[in-house]
């Protein structure tokens, strides 16, 4: 029976690669490939064939010095994992389920098969998108460190990546005893809020008397930062509860300076213990599968017959965001329909409830230690962060045209012009990527040190700096959905839709990687074109105003103008895409 399924799946895997090879007749895919062949190239081959310059007099070339030297790498890529382990107890609501598709579901389960064999043949099928995510993360971490490839990181990653999805599943099939044994969500939630609260005060704890003796301004190449990130994440009970992640983590830092493959061990003993972790707590998760794809498939019936509300109740099986009038905006059913197909990540309540307390939280920790240490490194953190979240957001808030795109012979009989298709397909993404960015803005401008001695950062310039982004956050998101939805419509067949990518062999293909590469870069171009006019309007509004306000006044009028500028532009964008949607043939 073993080797049945194993035929099964190397036959899916040599089918998947031959669909990928047969579909390279068509110019869109052979472009994305040779686009993804040209980056691997520019990313990887170049480090390992160029040459390095000769290291100063002094600095040993296999230990160069940096404020990740030592054991700091392996401390703070433990914090990450286990961050990672937190979010897998804390956000997840149902119980345990394994995604088989209706042909597996419908031979495998009735077959005379143990529930252990069906767990094998769910972890077998993750194998080819591991396997092609460490060997990308091993070519990564090769040529950042020494310019040439290290096949012993090919093992590492892998044993990382294995051991995260092990845990995963584990962790499901424990939620789902801990639910039958009578232990709701929310207080499996506040445990685990708990952990991490006292984690973050004994590490606090533990880095505070460190921070009080270091210089802010400093480069981060000191040796002293490095000694405060092993004392507060590898000391005491922070340090035992992070010794297994510390222990999958340090291979690959090791690996990276040329040590043995014994490093792996550890690893391998850790990952041994999350496999029988697995097995042993794996629960009756077949129904919970049958329901999902049963579910699944009758969201594609639904959505083919138009009946939105019984394909929002099919897809989430949670609260609609708002009551749906019978009469009103007929463009809000569709927002409506699109905000419950993300309720289960983006708009959850429990998540909107967290994001406001930590945020008041923030607040009442800014007034009563308005000095601390901690609140400058959040602002220089969300200071990073924040770009790439305007920028990877629209990208990953995919509930909208490019989710509903196979569905347009459905949305083109609608009694609705294009533009208000287009419309109430973006009005989601826009209002949670909006109020997610909102609350980063906040959190940002709260933690903002005072610099100087006569504290620039006042609380009007706080106030001010706060209303101009988040006036500018609106038109900004739209105009990126804009892009995004204007270039599933031009080019559909580039588009893989959430939920329909395919498997992970197929997702992780070349040839869908260049394809993304190339209108990431189109995105970009197309954003860079939109903010010449708005830019251009909005500093001289800012200018002529500065004349006669301060600053502090001048700066939110500007950002309105720069906003209803990028609004005019999204709303001629919004016509010409209703246009395009209107004219499009669904028979292509």
């Amino acid at each position: 029976m073993v080797a049945a399924l194993v035929y099964l799946q190397f036959c899916s895997w040599a089918n998947l690669l031959l669909s990928q090879v047969r579909r390279l007749r068509h110019p869109q895919y052979l472009l994305g490939l040779l686009a993804g062949l040209a980056y691997l190239g520019l990313v990887f081959w170049r480090p390992f064939t160029a040459r390095h310059p000769e290291p100063a007099a002094g600095i040993n070339p296999a230990n160069p010095p940096s404020f990740l030297e030592g054991g700091s790498v392996e401390h703070l890529a433990a914090g990450g994992l286990f961050l990672l382990a937190a979010f897998t107890w804390l956000l997840p609501s149902k119980r345990a389920a394994l995604d088989f598709s209706e042909a597996e579901i419908a031979w495998l389960f009735p077959a005379p098969l143990p529930r252990r064999m069906l767990v094998h043949y769910r972890l077998l099928k993750t194998q080819v998108g591991l396997v092609f995510s460490a060997l990308i993360m091993a070519l990564v971490t090769s040529a950042a460190s020494r310019g040439r490839f290290v096949w012993a990181m090919l093992p590492g990653w892998w044993i990382l990546m294995s051991a995260l999805e092990m845990h995963r599943l584990a962790a499901g099939f424990t939620r789902t005893r801990l639910l039958d044994r009578g232990l709701p969500n929310w207080a499996r939630r506040l445990l685990v809020l708990g952990v991490l609260v006292a984690m973050g005060s004994l590490i606090w704890r533990n880095l505070a008397p460190h921070l009080a003796g270091l210089s802010l301004t400093e480069p981060p190449s000191l040796p002293p930062w490095t000694v405060a990130i092993e004392d507060a994440l590898g000391n005491g009970i922070v340090g035992a509860i992070l010794l297994p992640f510390r222990t999958l983590a340090r291979p690959l830092v090791i690996l990276a300076s040329g040590a043995g493959l014994i490093t792996l061990l550890p690893a391998l003993g850790v990952l041994a213990f999350l496999y029988l972790w697995a097995l042993k707590s794996a629960v009756g998760f077949e129904d919970e599968s049958l329901d999902r794809a049963e579910r699944r498939t009758r969201l594609v019936q639904a959505a083919r017959t138009g009946n939105w509300h019984l394909a929002a109740e099919q897809q989430s099986e949670g609260h609609a965001p708002f009551p749906l009038p019978p009469r009103g905006l007929r463009l809000l059913a569709l927002t409506w329909k699109n905000l419950i197909s993300a309720q289960l990540l983006l708009t959850s309540p429990f998540l909107i409830v967290l994001g406001i307390s930590l945020l008041c939280g923030l607040l009442a920790f800014r007034f009563t230690l308005p000095e601390a240490p901690f609140l400058k490194f959040l602002a220089a953190l969300l200071a990073g962060i924040l770009p790439m979240v305007f920028i990877l957001g629209p990208e990953l808030a995919r509930f909208d045209l490019r989710q509903d795109l196979p569905q347009a012979d459905l949305l083109k009989t609608y009694p609705l012009p294009g533009w208000q298709v287009v419309l109430g397909e973006l009005l989601a993404p826009a209002l949670v990527l909006t109020f997610i960015q909102w609350l980063m803005i906040g959190a940002a401008v709260i933690a903002l040190p005072a610099i100087g001695q006569r504290g620039e950062w006042s609380l009007g310039t706080r106030v001010s700096l706060a209303a101009a982004a988040m006036i500018l956050t609106p038109a900004l998101n739209l105009t990126l959905l804009l892009l995004h939805n204007g270039t599933a419509l031009l080019f559909p067949a580039w588009v893989r839709p959430p939920g329909n990518a395919g498997s992970a062999g197929s997702a992780a293909a070349i040839d869908a990687m260049g394809q993304r590469l190339l209108l990431m870069l189109a995105h970009l171009a197309g954003l860079l074109v939109a903010l010449l006019v708005p830019c251009a309007l909005g500093g001289a509004v800012f200018l002529l105003t500065r004349l006669v306000f301060a600053w502090t006044i001048a700066l939110p009028l500007a950002a309105l103008v720069a906003a209803l500028a990028l609004g005019g532009q999204g709303a001629l964008a919004l016509k010409l895409l209703g246009d395009r949607f209107e004219r499009m043939d669904i028979t292509d």
